[in-house]
């Protein structure tokens, strides 16, 4: 049933995805923070809701364009389901918008496979991924699946790597105008203070943990079994799974606030999930495996709701 359902493109299947991720944002922001918190809060509510509803949308061409899933809406569904996972990121409206941005620059960098405008792209990717450090400092770290992706596909383009300075110093120069001009560069200058502590080891939170190690774990299962297919897909894939380590390690580094930062293994994990639920042959472990994650999902809502 679900297996069908989402086997194919269709705006359906996007509507009914951005239909339930709506329903589910807006009841976690009212339990959580009551009626007389949802009017105090309803731009900046209503603005992470867009922000959700883009980052819905934006995946599903991404895969599209980049061939990452195959023909299906795979990619959406486990999107929204691992936002009913971990339900909490709804109330991060600033990392809703990082990783918004990050997926943007992910998804420009792994069209770098293309002989056309590369040096566009890979501004482009950096532009976005400066735009998420704004909001989120330590997002700075996926400048190394930046780089991993040039290196990947055009490693003897030397002044590609000089286009993500380019893209920073734009984008340096515009903030710290405004900066100067308002008055704020200390706020500024402490904003992109950054303090490393493992905070994830520290408070050890078990369910945090088992899902990183299933992330890992399964990234390098489903790697292992398309590593043999066509190279451009292969290459494609890489990146993905440079951003995901990435995230795993975003996560782990800080001192404190590792949990919304989970939201940036999403989109990657998604594309991971897919792949692997496209190799599943038989039909009924398929569906067993859909339904699994489904009512996961459900569950870890619910919980949330009755609190």
């Amino acid at each position: 049933m679900i297996s069908n359902f989402f086997s194919k493109t269709k705006p359906a299947n996007q509507a009914v995805v951005i239909g339930i991720l709506v329903l589910g944002y807006w009841l976690v922001w009212a339990t959580v923070n009551g009626i007389s918190g949802l009017k105090a809060n309803l731009l900046w509510i209503f603005l992470g809701n867009i922000g959700l509803v883009v980052s819905v949308l934006g995946i599903s061409q991404i895969v599209k364009f980049n061939k990452l899933t195959g023909t299906n809406s795979f990619a959406i569904f486990f999107f929204v389901l691992l936002l009913f996972w971990f339900n909490a990121v709804f109330l991060n409206i600033k990392e809703i918008y990082a990783a918004l941005f990050l997926m943007f620059s992910l998804g420009r960098i792994i069209t770098l496979l293309s002989q056309k405008n590369k040096k566009e792209k890979v501004f482009e990717a950096a532009l976005w991924l400066f735009m998420a450090v704004i909001i989120d400092p330590w997002t700075i770290l996926f400048v190394v699946p930046l780089y991993l992706a040039i290196s990947q596909f055009w490693n003897n383009e030397m002044r590609l790597w000089f286009m993500p300075f380019a893209a920073f110093f734009a984008l340096a120069l515009i903030v710290f105008a405004i900066a100067i001009n308002t008055e704020s560069v200390t706020t500024l200058l402490e904003h992109f203070s950054l303090q490393f502590g493992f905070g994830l080891f520290q408070a050890v939170p078990f369910g945090l943990i088992l899902y990183l190690l299933f992330c890992v774990l399964l990234a390098l299962f489903v790697f292992g079994k398309i590593g043999y297919r066509r190279q451009g897909k292969t290459l494609r894939l890489r990146v993905v799974l440079g951003y995901l380590f990435t995230a795993i390690l975003l996560i782990a580094l800080p001192v404190e606030g590792f949990a919304p930062k989970i939201l940036y293994t999403f989109f990657p994990m998604s594309i991971v999930l897919t792949n692997y639920t496209n190799s599943i042959r038989k039909p009924r472990f398929k569906e067993l495996f859909l339904w699994t994650v489904v009512i996961l999902g459900i569950v870890f809502l619910c919980l949330t709701l009755l609190q």
